[in-house]
């Protein structure tokens, strides 16, 4: 999917850089021994949000 703009690693890292900077963000990163192999991140929705 990367092939796809929504998904390219530009249109990522310009959203992670944006979503980072929200009140309630958070990131989480798993590991294999010294390598990275997971991620997950978000953050809170509170009433009057535009989700």
């Amino acid at each position: 999917m990367l092939h796809l703009a929504d998904y390219a690693v530009a249109t990522f890292a310009e959203r992670l850089d944006r979503h980072g900077g929200e009140p309630g963000f958070d990131a989480v990163i798993g590991y294999d021994e010294e390598e990275p192999i997971r991620y997950a991140y978000g953050n809170t929705i509170r009433s009057g949000d535009r989700w």
